[in-house]
């Protein structure tokens, strides 16, 4: 089914995205956070939140839903599942060469209401942790 547009659009409200990251990696944390513009579509199986990231201006999409949860960047789509993990192969581009690297996801926590949603998951790579992500997006006028 397609995407339709949703709130944004319908009410001609600029909506905005705070998006907060908190990574751990190698014993080290690390913070992102900006607001950027969001366009937000609804269909029968997702709400999802398109927007340019503002370091790269690259186009991403989070998809949501109480039990999958996709993250669309230029390069790669992370797949979640709730309590569960899940494969995929993270597909990087260096020196015009694509490399797959097999890895898991598995999708520890989440705090979801109309305009606030918090989720940790983590990225494992041959039975080694990569990384534990807590992210936060908020949507907000």
């Amino acid at each position: 089914m397609e995407k339709k547009m949703f709130l944004n659009h319908w009410n001609n409200i600029k909506m905005k995205l705070k998006f907060k990251s908190i990574i751990n990696q190698n014993n080290e944390t690390k913070n992102i956070e900006f607001t950027v513009p969001v366009d937000i579509y609804e269909d029968d199986k997702f709400k999802s939140f398109a927007f340019y990231e503002p370091n790269t201006n690259l186009r991403s999409m989070i998809e949501i839903n109480d039990a999958i949860l996709n993250i669309h960047n230029n390069s790669s789509t992370i797949s979640l599942k709730y309590q569960e993990e899940c494969d995929f192969d993270l597909e990087i581009i260096q020196n015009n060469k694509l490399f797959s690297i097999p890895c898991k996801t598995f999708w520890k926590s989440k705090e979801f209401s109309e305009n606030y949603y918090n989720f940790t998951y983590t990225l494992t790579s041959n039975e080694k942790l990569f990384g534990e992500f807590n992210i936060t997006l908020e949507i907000t006028e």
